[in-house]
């Protein structure tokens, strides 16, 4: 079962994509129909993804209130006790969808908190209540504080994911144009801003494809390497972050947080020497696959916008080992 399901109009395609990965980004697992397969029988698709998911977010706009399968995919939710209503360009919803609170989303991040209250069928605590926050507000109010020392952990801040994947600015005097390279030696596919960084492709026989700046520094590492003994996702990355550890690497986020957002990937992200870093690696039938970031903290708003979309895009051949699906 899915934390979530995002119904959308297609003209809100990437305001739908940006909140997935905001979502993402803080442990909820999102369905929206980018997931489907090709040759899927889609609408059958979607109606069972919308049954199974916990909770449905709705993006009322200009456009999707118009829409016939937008407003049945939110009648059918709200039949179901289950639908989050959220205004993404200042629209009314449509009739029969006035009674619901409807959650604002603008370029602030106005009422994140009560998005993640809503999905996690928590209150929203003021800060004057005795009471002690949740783990989970713990972790968004730190994340927002966060902001200020300008950690890796923005990467994963509420505030900071609002502005940079919601409102999509642009922190670069250079708008990323973004191209694909694809390398059939190690079965990857690279999606990349190529006005902002040139592949570097010396290594490709070593199964190693860097990304360098325009300083021709490597800021980037796409790699294929061996499936470990262990062939276990989770000890893997237990291993990993301890080896971190072991090296002075300050380690500020770990994925998955949550058992059941467990599959085949995860990621660790935090400080090293004044530079930040942000790994992702995959497990697949025969080997690991992975996208390692490092760059200096003075890049860190380019990056907190390019690596969404990098990682999102991001694609290769293999298949998730069994029990881990």
């Amino acid at each position: 079962m899915n934390d979530v399901f995002i119904s959308y109009a297609r003209e809100d395609r990437q305001r739908a994509a940006d909140l997935a990965s905001l979502l993402e980004r803080n442990d909820i697992s999102v369905w929206w129909d980018w997931n489907l397969i090709g040759g899927s029988k889609y609408r059958d698709v979607i109606a069972s993804k919308l049954r199974e998911s916990a909770k449905v977010v709705v993006l009322w706009s200009a456009s999707s209130v118009a829409s016939s399968f937008v407003i049945d995919e939110a009648q059918e939710a709200k039949d179901a006790g289950k639908l989050i209503p959220i205004a993404i360009d200042g629209v009314r919803p449509p009739f029969g969808f006035r009674d619901l609170h409807t959650i604002t989303l603008d370029e602030n991040g106005t009422e994140l908190p009560a998005l993640l209250a809503a999905i996690n069928e928590e209150p929203i605590r003021s800060p004057a209540t005795s009471t002690p926050p949740s783990p989970r507000a713990k972790r968004s109010y730190g994340r927002i504080a966060a902001i200020g020392l300008g950690a890796l952990a923005a990467l994963a801040s509420v505030a900071i994911l609002a502005v940079v994947l919601l409102s999509n600015p642009r922190s670069a005097e250079i708008e990323p144009v973004f191209s694909t390279f694809m390398t059939s030696d190690l079965g990857l596919t690279i999606v990349y801003p190529s006005n902002i960084l040139s592949v570097d492709t010396t290594e490709e026989n070593q199964r190693r494809i860097r990304l360098r700046d325009e300083n021709g520094d490597p800021v980037v590492l796409f790699s294929r390497t061996s499936l470990p003994d262990h062939a276990d996702v989770k000890i893997g990355r237990y291993k990993e972050a301890a080896d971190l550890r072991g090296r002075q690497f300050v380690v500020t986020y770990e994925a998955p947080q949550r058992e059941r957002n467990w599959s085949n990937w995860y990621s660790l992200s935090g400080l090293y020497r004044g530079s930040v870093f942000y790994f992702k690696r995959w497990y697949t039938q025969d080997s690991v696959v992975s996208i390692e970031f490092e760059y200096p903290k003075s890049s860190q708003p380019l990056y907190e916008e390019l690596i969404p979309k990098m990682t999102r895009e991001f694609g290769f051949t293999g298949i998730t080992p069994i029990g881990l699906e």
